[in-house]
Parts: C-alpha cells; sequence; structure tokens
C-alpha cells in the first residue's frame, strides 16, 4: 500500500484514481487552505462559494458537510478490504495525546476532549467509513484549527458538537501525522510528493 501526502486537489484526484483502478493506498493531505468535505447534495452554504474553497464529494449521508482549515490533518485509506482504519488512526492520536496529559477520547467514530472542569466534550475530530466503488474508504480528519463561527456559515445543516483545535494544545498535523503513521498501515510504502 502506497502513501502519499499531496495538496487538496491532488489529493481528491488520487483517492478517485484509487478507488477508479481499485488499487489500496493512503491519501494525506495536510490543509493548505480551507477545503470542504461535502456529501453529494452539496448541503455547504454560500460562504463556501465566497472563499472559494475546493469540494470533495463523498458517499457522505446526505446534509453532511466537514469544514477543513489549512493547517488541518486529513488522511483517506482507500482498500479493498474494510480494515477499520478510521479507527486504529483515532487510537493512535488519542493515545498520543492522552500520554501528553491531554484529555482526548475516542466515542466511535468521533474524537473529542473532554472537559472534566465544564463536563463538556468538544470535537477535535472524527471519520467516515464506508463502501466506494468496490472499494473501502476511511476518510479521518483532525482539526489542528477551529472557528465554529466559519463553520456555522459554510453549512447548511447546523453542527451536532463544538469544534475546537488541537493548536489549543500546541499540537501541529506534522507532529502528530509522525506520531500516528503506524496506526495507519504497517505495510505502508512511504511517497511524498
Amino acid at each position: 500500500m502506497h502513501y502519499k501526502r499531496l495538496n487538496a486537489e491532488d489529493a481528491f484526484a488520487e483517492i478517485a484514481r484509487l478507488e477508479r483502478v481499485q488499487e489500496d493506498g493512503v491519501v494525506v493531505n495536510i490543509a493548505e487552505k480551507h477545503w470542504v468535505g461535502s456529501a453529494p447534495d452539496d448541503a455547504f452554504g454560500d460562504t463556501v462559494r465566497e472563499y472559494d474553497m475546493p469540494v470533495f464529494h463523498s458517499d457522505y449521508r446526505p446534509g453532511m458537510v466537514d469544514l477543513v482549515f489549512p493547517g488541518d490533518l486529513c488522511i483517506c485509506v482507500v482498500e479493498k478490504n474494510r480494515s477499520r482504519a478510521g479507527d486504529r488512526i483515532l487510537r493512535a492520536a488519542c493515545d498520543y495525546l492522552t500520554a501528553r496529559g491531554i484529555p482526548a477520547v475516542v466515542n466511535g467514530s468521533d474524537f473529542l476532549i473532554a472537559d472534566m472542569e465544564a463536563r463538556k466534550l468538544y470535537k477535535i475530530g472524527s471519520y467516515g467509513d464506508l463502501p466506494v466503488g468496490g472499494m473501502w474508504e476511511a476518510t479521518v480528519h483532525i482539526s489542528i484549527h477551529a472557528d465554529m463561527e466559519l463553520i456555522e456559515a459554510c453549512r447548511d445543516e447546523p453542527p451536532e458538537m463544538t469544534r475546537i483545535g488541537l493548536d489549543r494544545y500546541g499540537v501541529t498535523a506534522e507532529e502528530l501525522l509522525a506520531a500516528i503513521s503506524g496506526g495507519i498501515k504497517e505495510d505502508v510504502t512511504w511517497q511524498r510528493r
């Protein structure tokens, strides 16, 4: 399985290519600009068009939109056989953060920060795991930056949780990627473009 680190548009094209030719691979984007993951129904607001954000379409449930900020970590694992890659990636990220004293927890496909003092959970990431064209696509987004006003402006459907970024804890996408790379796939051939 090959690993490629690409900009947003090249990442979208590589994911589509992997699915078209039925090839396993891992595509990583440390976002260089805002972009949007959207269900095929284009359930995003006009702000996405105003900012000219690229849109990655996947078979998300109708109405689902995910706004990616510059510096965020996005990983897409495309494979013939489902391996629960999204779960492995979030668990590896959670282990790394908790070892640093950051109160991260994984709850299903959501990645959260538990603020025990305020008795509140904040979303720092999630993954979607679904079949696409005979392949499995696990797409993981971990927020390094977040702005709830912009998130709300980019969605037609209100978000379910308050999202915060790991920059509050001094965590970068590069260090998180290095820490969790073993949780992506054991047999990855590392390539960077």
